[in-house]
């Protein structure tokens, strides 16, 4: 087999190296051919590379040529090397993919991974946005493989069209605590419930998701059974079912998380918007930033189950709405925010910092309005600054007689204590109207 000594610059992933710089020669064999290449090219471009140029020599290796994607990472060892992926490679048994290893995936490069198997990938990943793994099996992403994880690489298209459930939850699936989610702008598509619950993870989500199913369920859950921690998360979701109140479906559930820091941009057209829940354990010590709550049954609402708890969670904005257009008084129990009774462990110590409670303005604004503004049975939770937009008096803020110490300061429109008598609101200890 002839070889011959590159002697111009190597085009290798983007980076030009000049021989000049080279400790020793590298040498590009083509042992399908037996030469460089057919066209004995002084150049060789790693994005542009022929049916039958293989790498063996160098930093860098090619996969086809070894008899399998194991045998190549076998035959890599503890070297540091760049492994090229051009094409399909099925994986058929669970592969641990070492930290010196680094996937590079050219166009038409992929891992086809049969059901059952587990691929652990501990070295970096370099790819594109194109899918990179299919099939049934299992991707998991070592702590310190790759800095983002998308959900491309398993197929979602984010084109508003198709269904991207799969691919997001594939990638939500592949990540351990630490590791961060990228959603690259566009519309993605879903079906079923999201799951995210690794603690100190972080969801970048720049696109919108958007809930095509149709069950009682919720869209998407954050945290779980056990206490997650720790998460970073930015979400924007809506409903493609406008104004699906009948369909007791739950926009996000926030479930046994603690110390955690989650933006909504928007949530719309749920029979629950957000729900954070305590189920056993406790959902506490949370920032929630909140942007357009728009037509949703309940904005915000809380629940504890199993002697489970909420609070010291606090919120900073929201901007809480109906269209103008919909006729909301048909639907009994419709609120902004909803904090209920819990005897065992009262829902107690969450603070709204200026939230924008709103009601349609036109002829007819009591057909734009909720039963309730604020309907809360906890304990001292405060509302600073609310405004009350649409309407000249809080006339649908409620805080039951199964409440204590709960705090309403300032405002617009809240001013004139009487307006509370005059409306029968019932108000309890530390009632306030700064």
């Amino acid at each position: 087999m002839r070889k011959k000594i590159l002697h111009l610059i190597y085009v290798i992933v983007g980076l030009s190296v000049s021989l000049a710089s080279m400790a020793e020669a590298v040498i590009v064999i083509n042992p399908m051919t037996g030469d460089l290449d057919a066209a004995e090219h002084n150049i060789f471009n790693l994005n542009n590379i022929y049916a039958t140029d293989i790498i063996t020599e160098g930093p860098w290796i090619d996969v086809r040529s070894y008899a399998s994607f194991s045998a190549a990472i076998n035959a890599v060892g503890r070297n540091k090397k760049n492994l090229l992926i051009p094409d399909s490679q099925t994986i058929t048994a669970d592969e641990f993919v070492p930290p010196n290893v680094t996937l590079r995936f050219l166009n038409g490069g992929e891992l086809n991974i049969s059901s059952g198997v587990v691929v652990d990938i501990n070295g970096p990943i370099d790819a594109d946005l194109h899918q990179i793994f299919t099939g049934e099996g299992k991707v998991r992403l070592g702590r310190d493989a790759v800095k983002e994880v998308y959900p491309q690489w398993w197929g979602a298209t984010g084109q508003g069209w198709g269904d991207d459930t799969v691919a997001l939850q594939n990638c939500f699936d592949s990540i351990v605590d630490g590791q961060k989610i990228v959603i690259p702008p566009g519309w993605y598509y879903f079906n079923r419930t999201l799951r995210l619950d690794n603690s100190y993870s972080v969801l970048q989500c720049d696109g919108v998701l958007k809930w095509l199913g149709t069950d009682p369920c919720t869209a998407i859950l954050i945290g779980g059974s056990n206490t997650t921690e720790i998460i970073r998360a930015s979400i924007r979701l809506y409903n493609a079912t406008t104004q699906s109140w009948d369909t007791n479906t739950i926009g996000i559930q926030v479930k046994n998380v603690i110390n955690s820091d989650i933006q909504i941009e928007d949530c719309h057209d749920f029979t629950i918007g957000l729900q954070l829940v305590g189920d056993g354990r406790g959902t506490a010590y949370n920032k929630f930033t909140l942007g357009l709550f728009k037509e949703n049954m309940v904005g915000v609402d809380f629940k504890c189950i199993n002697r489970g708890y909420v609070n010291q969670n606090t919120f900073y904005g929201g901007r809480f709405s109906y269209r103008q257009t919909e006729d909301q008084t048909t639907y009994a129990g419709s609120k902004y925010v909803n904090i209920p009774y819990n005897a065992t462990n009262p829902i107690n110590n969450n603070i709204f910092y200026s939230p924008c409670f709103e009601c349609a303005h036109g002829n007819n604004p009591e057909h734009n309005r909720p039963d309730y503004f604020v309907y809360c049975e906890g304990k001292y939770n405060a509302f600073i600054h609310p405004r009350n937009e649409g309407d000249t008096t809080i006339t649908n803020v409620c805080f039951d007689s199964n409440s204590r110490g709960n705090l309403w300061i300032g405002g617009a429109h809240t001013y004139d204590l009487s307006s509370f008598v005059d409306k029968k609101f019932r108000f309890y200890y530390h009632w306030r109207t700064d």
